[in-house]
């Protein structure tokens, strides 16, 4: 059920900036998960579905670790995974849950903020800041799962990073202990599945930055477009009015000439 509903849901209609695509090509957010459920695609997903291979459990832990969570920046530490790591044979291929568990103290525990990376680069914010959590004990054994790596290969450097929301304030800690818990299977869970549409797996991940410089250069590409329509208009026009004189003097031109005859002809009947 999880599968369908991670491969059928809609990203498109919930707003949200923090929108991004993980390595697999799903979209994933902190706010909406996968998207908003379309009933309609899990339904036909779920008419030929053929049960994904059995999950597979690792647990990695980083014991006696007492790292000195500072007041500013950010606190790194890593964790390497293999196919050693949980066996070596049978691994983990394809991510489904991901559970960090830490054993920390900090003096404000709401101010601490935590987010991992994977090796494929996704990160997802595990911790988020806390206002009301002003309580200074520890985290004992804190789980904090994410689903935003689903689909990834777990091999190679997960990062895990923590800071102080509010550098000002001088609050900080120690992180004793972590544990990364990998959920997944062996082989491809859509590999029996061929109905499934399978994401795309071209990232896009863009910063603040690229995108204020994205939406800057469309303005001043519409800003060109709207006064290269002026000058062509003003050109078109120029055109018209030289094209017109001429004609125009050739009508008037005419007017007198039938003008002046009207004029003779009636002196000539009157004589």
């Amino acid at each position: 059920m999880q599968h369908l509903i991670a491969y059928s849901s809609n990203h498109d209609l919930p707003r949200s900036d923090d929108w991004m695509q993980n390595a697999a090509g799903l979209w994933v957010s902190n706010y909406f998960g996968f998207g908003l459920m379309d009933a309609a695609t899990l339904v036909n997903y779920s008419r030929s579905w053929h049960t994904v291979p059995e999950q597979i459990k690792c647990e990695i832990p980083r014991p006696r670790l007492n790292r000195f969570l500072g007041q500013y920046g950010d606190t790194k530490v890593t964790l390497n995974v293999s196919k050693y790591s949980c066996g070596g044979e049978n691994t983990i291929q394809y991510l489904e849950h991901v559970v960090v568990i830490i054993q920390a103290r900090f003096d404000r525990r709401g101010y601490l903020e935590g987010n991992l990376t994977s090796p494929r680069g996704t990160t997802s914010q595990i911790l988020p800041y806390r206002a009301n959590d002003v309580i200074a004990t520890d985290f004992n054994n804190w789980p904090m799962l994410s689903l935003q790596f689903w689909g990834e290969n777990p091999e190679g450097a997960w990062n895990l990073r923590f800071r102080n929301h509010f550098p000002a304030h001088e609050f900080s800690g120690y992180l004793f202990n972590w544990t990364l818990v990998l959920y997944g299977t062996a082989s491809d869970p859509l590999e029996k599945n061929p109905h499934v549409s399978r994401p795309f797996t071209t990232r896009i991940s863009l910063s603040k930055t690229e995108i204020a410089l994205m939406s800057s250069a469309a303005v001043i590409a519409l800003i060109i477009v709207i006064l290269a329509l002026a000058y062509c208009k003003f050109r078109v026009c120029r055109r018209k009015s030289r094209a017109d004189k001429p004609s125009n003097h050739i009508k008037f031109s005419a007017l007198s000439r039938t003008s002046t005859e009207a004029a003779r002809e009636e002196s000539t009947q009157s004589v």
